[in-house]
């Protein structure tokens, strides 16, 4: 019998209430009849990956994926647990806090899915408005509580920086809110400056370096003063309670993207579906994969790539690890590079661990282009 390949499956979910003008990820408006044709391409192509992979995560991303009603929700499911028999570690959702989702929770929690991404970006109401979201700080922490009343015990919640006229004095709501309720998790995200977004054309060139970097370490110190561990770029986390979904991809493992948009990684190739949604429904309904794009790796690239995924943990890269998995000293191997992220005060390095230097985290893709 054929042993599989243990992946992470993420599977995208493209639809939203309205597309925010921030985003850039490909999504589109809701439409009951179009989703209804989103479940049965993610089931078609779930048929490409089941004899090859045993997954033992699974992340349903977005787009909105609380938009799904209940009994779709709960018959996707069961045909994910029929398709893929596994013993799942970790199932994340991500969610908006909508009210009306309160009942949804509890039926979430009894198929399977463990932990909650809350994508809740701000306490402060003007921060709200800024980002067109349609819910109130109010709402966030009722559907919190929800989730916890529903037995959810691992919850993230996601927050932008970056926002116009945002301070460290304004974010220390967010702080305040965070020590009250205490999530397992949270996620900063440096809201992103986009040239082809609305929001930029609305708001102009609303960031400065300065403000954003106040802002990082600002935040860094405090969520490290209540507990939280440091241990990706973005990323927080209770000692134990990291994303297992999101550390196949900094991890260097495979992990499998279905949907349209959705990214793929066999620790050979990647790839990257087709970010049209009639096209992706067209493909699968003739039998065949999604695929926009696929770069087949050399030796050489899978490393760099890993390397770079790897650097982007506050613990660096473990040399003596990478050796063994790859036969390769990375140090001696790329001697030069390092030397010269070094000579720039942007690394540390020694007999054990490569990392970027924490004062110089807001500059790791100069570290990166290194690499790319």
């Amino acid at each position: 019998m054929e042993v599989k390949t243990k992946a992470g499956l993420y599977i995208h979910f493209p639809f939203c209430i309205r597309k925010c003008s921030y985003c850039h990820f490909y999504s589109i408006k809701k439409d009951s009849n179009q989703i209804k044709k989103w479940m049965n391409g993610i089931f078609k192509e779930m048929d490409f990956y089941d004899e090859e992979f045993e997954f033992d995560t699974v992340y349903l991303g977005g787009g909105s994926p609380s938009l799904l009603e209940n009994d779709l929700i709960e018959k996707f499911f069961a045909k994910i647990y029929h398709k893929f028999p596994f013993k799942f570690k970790e199932i994340t959702i991500e969610a908006i806090p909508f009210k009306e989702y309160h009942e949804t929770l509890k039926l979430w929690r009894k198929i399977g899915i463990d932990r909650i991404s809350i994508g809740v970006q701000s306490f402060l109401k003007e921060e709200l408005k800024i980002l067109e979201r349609e819910y109130s700080p109010e709402d966030v922490i009722d559907f919190y509580g929800k989730a916890r009343e529903a037995g959810f015990e691992n919850i993230n919640l996601d927050f932008l920086i970056g926002i116009p006229n945002q301070n460290l004095k304004k974010w220390k709501k967010n702080f305040d809110f965070i020590s009250l309720l205490h999530p397992e998790h949270v996620s900063i995200y440096i809201l992103e400056s986009l040239e082809d977004t609305e929001f930029k054309k609305i708001h102009g060139d609303f960031q400065k370096e300065e403000e954003i970097e106040e802002l990082f370490f600002g935040i860094e110190d405090w969520l490290i003063s209540l507990g939280y561990y440091h241990y990706e770029i973005s990323n927080y986390a209770k000692k134990g309670m990291e994303s297992l979904h999101n550390l196949k991809y900094w991890n260097d493992q495979p992990f499998i993207g279905i949907g349209p948009s959705a990214s793929s990684y066999n620790l050979k190739s990647r790839w990257e579906n087709i970010d049209d949604f009639s096209l992706w429904i067209k493909l699968l309904e003739a039998g065949k994969k999604p695929i926009k794009q696929i770069s087949f790796l050399t030796d050489e690239e899978i490393l760099k790539d890993a390397i770079l995924m790897g650097l982007r943990k506050i613990e660096g890269l473990n040399i003596k690890k990478y050796e063994d998995v790859t036969g390769e000293n990375i140090r001696e191997k790329f001697e030069s590079k390092w030397k010269e992220l070094s000579d720039l005060d942007l690394i540390e390095i020694d007999k054990e661990t490569i990392k970027i230097k924490r004062k110089k985290l807001l500059l790791a893709n100069e570290v990166f282009r290194e690499f790319i």
